[in-house]
């Protein structure tokens, strides 16, 4: 659903907009960090040793021009079992970022399943900006994350967090069932549905390459 091109390209249009911004990759694919020019068999310190504090924050950051960005690769997907008996499990993000200041913006890039890694995520954050395409699997997904972050805040571990919206991506208007979903998203989510669409358009599945 274009999560982690979403996250890249908001990032960069921020900086745009003379605002600071800064990335979290909270994926063990590491997509976002691989996007951002990463060599991952030369990093050592990655997002999976800042939240088990075999790592510090500056020995993880690193920067692509004006980002700076928190780098994941796959031994993140460990993280589950490692802490599975862990007090404070689900706050790890949250605690370790307390050092980190200055971004007006810290952009995560969540995996696409809701565990701890996502959890993590919903209890840092401010706000939650889903991507989607407009199919039916994509779309099915949505109303449990709806209900998850319900659940985040019923249970006080943020009570702030709300829903930014939903964008859609790799959007054709041509296909009669994408505009459908369109209308029944819009008659879900009102105005958090964003007016923007992002059409397909494979200069941006190309980009990274």
């Amino acid at each position: 659903v274009a999560k982690t091109t979403t996250a890249m390209n908001l990032a960069a249009a921020l900086i745009k907009k003379k605002k600071t911004a800064a990335l979290i990759d909270m994926d063990p694919q590491g997509s976002l960090s691989l996007a951002m020019g990463l060599d991952l068999t030369k990093i050592d310190a990655t997002m999976k040793e800042l939240l088990t504090g075999e790592a510090y924050t500056p020995e993880v950051v690193q920067r692509r021009g004006e980002i700076p960005f928190f780098p994941a690769k796959i031994n993140l997907a460990e993280l589950e079992l490692q802490l599975a008996s862990e007090m404070g499990r689900e706050r790890r993000l949250e605690s370790v970022m307390k050092e980190v200041t200055g971004p007006d913006f810290m952009l995560i890039d969540c995996p696409p399943q809701l565990g701890l890694l996502t959890t993590n995520a919903l209890i840092y954050a401010d706000e939650v900006l889903i991507p989607t395409t407009a199919d039916y699997l994509a779309i099915s997904g949505l109303s449990y994350l709806i209900e998850t972050m319900k659940k985040v805040r019923n249970l006080g571990l943020n009570d702030n967090l709300s829903l930014n919206g939903v964008l859609i991506t790799n959007f054709d208007a041509r296909k009669n069932i994408q505009s459908e979903i369109q209308k029944k998203l819009k008659k879900e989510f009102g105005t958090k549905l964003y007016k923007t669409e992002i059409r397909t358009n494979n200069s941006l599945a190309e980009a990274p390459a």
